[in-house]
């Protein structure tokens, strides 16, 4: 090999072809990184538009809570910033049972205790429907019922609740629960009814008769109403409840005597009157839900 001078520098492997080569893979690999960059992006725009838009409604009520279990497990929902305050509705079928599911948003709930009528009835009210059972016998309301803070019935025979305490509303399955006495304290709201199901498990009852079947039911942390527009038992009612993914439900009153309506949107969607011979029970009782 030619030795090299004091004023001599020798370069390696850089010919003019080689050079070109270098550059050309170079160039290359600038343009792959920014395709790969630019997809990463494009991707992850599709992603959160997709969350923005496909994002479960957060709250049905002004706020909303869900007790599932004897020791109290509640989660608390915040309103909801969205502008709607009514109620929508969607139908489905599951197991041959086809139900309705009413999804209140932004609205306020309390009992009332008396008749009522849809067209003489405050226009608020967006859904009125009937709530704790009525004795045949005498005609009081079955099981601790709680109407302003004021108890008006006594008793568990019935393990489900639901407590509505200053806009909060709450559903859950004991023989026992801390609500009825803070609903006494506190001015609120409380009835009992038959539990259908309590951590996204059927709770089995005696009741075997066929009948339009709703509920108080939480879906995904919310609270609604499901009813169904034919004639089941309680027991396929819960399993209906549970397919659709409901993880805790009251019953409401069922039967020939179920009177109420419920508006979702703009139309009427139920609208019953019981059949009776003579006006109805004083003690006939309702959930309402109003704007």
């Amino acid at each position: 090999m030619k030795e090299i001078s004091d004023n001599e520098i020798r370069v390696i492997g850089t010919d003019s072809e080689d050079v070109a080569k270098a550059s050309k893979r170079h160039g290359k690999a600038i343009i792959i990184a920014a395709i790969v960059v630019a997809a990463a992006i494009i991707a992850a725009l599709l992603i959160w538009h997709h969350n923005v838009i496909k994002s479960p409604e957060k709250a049905f009520f002004d706020s909303s809570t869900v007790e599932t279990d004897a020791q109290p497990n509640i989660r608390t929902i915040d309103s909801d910033p969205d502008t709607i305050v009514g109620i929508t509705m969607r139908d489905t079928t599951v197991n041959d049972i086809p139900l309705k599911i009413f999804t209140p948003h932004n609205l306020h709930a309390r009992l009332h205790v008396g008749e009522l009528n849809y067209a003489t009835a405050d226009t608020n009210i967006v859904l009125a429907l009937q709530a704790a059972d009525i004795r045949a016998d005498n005609l009081e309301i079955v099981s601790a019922f709680v109407l302003n803070g004021e108890t008006l019935a006594k008793g568990s025979s019935k393990l489900g609740y639901c407590a509505l305490i200053n806009d909060t509303v709450t559903i859950g399955v004991d023989s026992a629960t801390a609500l009825y006495e803070e609903a006494i304290e506190k001015g609120g709201d409380f009835f009992r009814q038959y539990p259908l199901v309590k951590n996204g498990n059927i709770v089995e009852n005696k009741i075997k008769n066929k009948a339009i079947r709703r509920a108080l039911a939480e879906i995904d942390g919310h609270i609604t109403v499901v009813a169904t527009s034919s004639r089941e038992s309680l027991h396929d009612f819960a399993q209906a409840l549970v397919d659709i993914g409901v993880n805790t439900a009251v019953n409401l009153v069922g039967g020939n005597l179920i009177s109420g309506w419920v508006v979702a949107g703009d139309s009427l969607v139920i609208d019953e009157q019981p059949i009776l011979n003579g006006p109805s029970p004083n003690n006939i009782n309702f959930i309402i839900l109003s704007k």
